[in-house]
């Protein structure tokens, strides 16, 4: 098994085992959910970046995948930058700081927004990014079996 569709078939079944506990209400202990929920969503982004970074094929739907996350990172950091340096400036500067309070309110709560409603959307579809591409490494496989034996 080439190393590739072992990391496939790790990714999707991690994924699934991390999913048990939000689908199943094990949820009692406040703040368990969203602990699950980080911790899924931690665990498609880091497999993300061993996929990015391990040399596979690069997929046309990994690399969008790659460009959405990339984008709510950067906005975020930006967003989180801007209310940081309005905390700065605000015991100094007085209009600096509201200045910078107002572009981290127009950048964060957009992107809040996103980040709590398109996450879900976006495990989903890393989901189905994994699914898609262990079917295709075993739709190939099949191909090249049956080339071997029709030689």
């Amino acid at each position: 098994m080439r190393f590739q569709t072992l990391l496939r078939y790790l990714d999707l079944a991690g994924q699934i085992i991390m999913l048990f506990p939000l689908l199943g209400g094990i949820g009692d202990a406040p703040g368990s959910g969203l602990l699950t929920y980080f911790t899924l969503g931690s665990w498609q982004v880091l497999s993300f970046l061993i996929h990015r970074f391990a040399g596979g094929p690069g997929r046309a739907q990994r690399s969008a995948y790659g460009q959405v996350l990339s984008t709510l990172v950067i906005c975020t950091m930006a967003g989180l930058s801007a209310l940081g340096l309005q905390q700065f400036f605000s015991s100094s500067f007085s209009t600096a700081g509201q200045i910078l309070e107002h572009l981290a309110q127009i950048i964060l709560y957009p992107v809040t927004t996103a980040l709590i409603l398109g996450t879900p959307v976006m495990a989903i579809w890393y989901f189905i990014i994994g699914v898609a591409e262990l079917r295709n490494e075993h739709a190939a496989l099949r191909h090249r079996r049956e080339i071997h034996w029709k030689l």
